[in-house]
């Protein structure tokens, strides 16, 4: 898994399925930023449906661990 860059949390907005059913927002991310699953080198929207809840949970816990929890404040010294 990549970090995810603002445009792969941005444009899954625009698709009718997440508009529809916006519980679908994070499959979409996650089939954007997961670069391999095990043997699987393309990675779908599909592949993500069909996980197992547990595996699901999973990757989404990871997910948030590296892109949400990073401390973003300025080098010392360095304040914008």
């Amino acid at each position: 898994m990549r970090e995810a860059t603002a445009g792969d949390e941005i444009l899954p907005l625009k698709d009718p399925r997440v508009q529809a059913n916006p519980g679908y927002l994070f499959i979409m991310v996650l089939s954007r930023v997961v670069v391999s699953l095990g043997s699987l080198d393309t990675i779908t929207t599909r592949i993500i449906e069909e996980l197992r809840t547990g595996d699901y949970l999973y990757l989404l816990d990871f997910y948030k661990r590296i892109n949400h929890h990073q401390t973003h404040a300025a080098p010392e010294g360095k304040e914008s």
